[in-house]
């Protein structure tokens, strides 16, 4: 099903074209709050309705996938919306902190990679600190 075939069905129902596109990008904003991205591909591949989101609400779901290690998340929403991250320095450190706490150095790396911010020398010392003390030399060698 198409969007003409949606806006026929919206039609016998009442429902504008500008109503209908109206309802489809709420929802991509509720894919985006909620990380159901999945969902977010399909509402766009079955509509073939353009996401025009805000940024705000763009810039808050890259926030809350650094904060919930969900970065892959990150990259696709990018890949989705077109638009760039634009995170906070605060934003990325704690992240990094929460990673390298939790041993997620493939984090720390790919984090870089997608803000081009780099870890602070206080987080990177305190990763060197947690895995001496856990004998976490694999970890250790990596950061």
């Amino acid at each position: 099903m198409a969007l003409e075939d949606l806006l026929t069905l919206a039609a016998s129902k009442g429902i504008s074209r500008e109503q209908l596109v109206e309802k489809v990008q709420e929802k991509y904003t509720a894919c985006v709050q909620n990380r159901w991205l999945d969902y977010f591909k399909s509402l766009q591949k079955l509509t073939r309705v353009k996401p025009n989101l805000s940024d705000a609400v763009v810039q808050k779901g890259y926030t809350a996938y650094v904060q919930n290690g969900r970065l892959d998340d990150f990259e696709s929403l990018q890949e989705l919306t077109g638009i760039k991250p634009n995170l906070s320095d605060a934003v990325v450190q704690e992240g990094y902190a929460t990673y390298v706490q939790n041993g997620r150095l493939d984090h720390v790396e790919k984090l870089q990679k997608l803000t081009g911010i780099k870890p602070s020398d206080p987080i990177i010392q305190r990763g060197y600190a947690a895995y001496v003390q856990n004998e976490r030399l694999d970890c250790f060698k990596r950061l």
